[in-house]
């Protein structure tokens, strides 16, 4: 059973962990091969299913992982322990 303190310490350093985990994940300029992968397999299914893109493609796939690592980042944020 622990005491009250060692309760407020454990929740403080998973509270440390969770945003060290977001300031990473937040910080990160570079797309990593797994969104890239993910961004532009959504298009080939969209294709499949009769979605066109109408601009550039270039800019489609920016724009899918932009929301990719968006979503990441609730993600990590929200994310229970």
């Amino acid at each position: 059973m622990l005491t009250r303190n060692q309760k407020i310490k454990s929740n403080v350093s998973i509270g440390r962990r969770r945003r060290e985990a977001c300031s990473q994940a937040s910080k990160s300029p570079e797309t990593t091969e797994s969104i890239a992968n993910l961004a532009k397999e959504s298009l080939e299914m969209g294709k499949v299913l009769g979605l066109k893109v109408i601009g550039k493609e270039e800019v489609a796939v920016k724009g899918l992982i932009s929301s990719l690592k968006n979503e990441r980042k609730v993600h990590l944020t929200t994310k229970p322990n």
